[in-house]
């Protein structure tokens, strides 16, 4: 993936620059997206008393990313990637996972001159919260802060020609990394742990442009 996404650079540079064509990205442009789909982590965690790491663990999650990205050039944008992670459990665990991520970005679009197509690859490194809430009779919860470097490509689809709504397809890798995370329970203990992992997400939604 890391060489699809130079390439993708690659082209956005060599692509013609005429900002006389129209395309959905142009300056000044705020565009807001909206969008659901499905993650899939691997964390491993380490108890840091014990200096011992659990075997990586795949977790599926709902993702619920909201984009906003301010246009600078037709091919260059700025803005911020909020995400929401909900994670998935059996039904004989009765626990809660949840996780939010506040990434600012920076967003590279190929300028094709494309009146309803954009294609744009995004680059971001930011903040992220984990919690885990066990819901037991120890009242275990599993709470960390730490950063994420995200990067992805979306494909956007303006549904009229100077139009304001659209669709997306979007895909992201996340590289998480929780250094010092911290579990408490009913008794007042507080045990120190770490949590670190990539994570493959991908999804669609619509986007707003204004």
């Amino acid at each position: 993936m890391k060489k699809i996404i130079l390439l993708f650079l690659f082209s956005a540079l060599l692509a013609p620059h005429s900002e006389l064509t129209a395309q959905v990205t142009q300056p000044g442009k705020l565009l807001f997206e909206a969008g659901i789909g499905i993650g899939i982590q691997h964390y491993q965690f380490t108890d840091l008393n014990t200096h011992l790491s659990n075997p990586r663990d795949t977790s599926g999650a709902v993702e619920i990313p909201l984009t906003f990205e301010y246009g600078i050039k037709k091919w260059f944008g700025a803005g911020m990637l909020c995400n929401f992670e909900n994670y998935l459990h059996d039904s004989t665990n009765h626990g809660s996972y949840k996780g939010f991520d506040l990434v600012p970005s920076v967003f590279f679009h190929i300028p094709w001159g494309l009146e309803k197509i954009d294609l744009y690859a995004h680059l971001g490194f930011g903040y992220t919260h984990f919690k885990f809430d066990a819901n037991n009779s120890f009242g275990d919860v599993y709470a960390a802060n730490g950063s994420v470097f995200n990067w992805g490509l979306t494909f956007r689809w303006l549904f009229s020609t100077d139009g304001h709504f659209g669709m997306h397809f979007w895909y992201s890798h996340d590289s998480y990394n929780y250094p010092h995370g911290e579990l408490t329970d009913n008794f007042g203990n507080h045990e120190p742990f770490s949590l670190d992992g990539p994570g493959n997400n991908f999804g669609l939604g619509f986007f707003l442009r204004f």
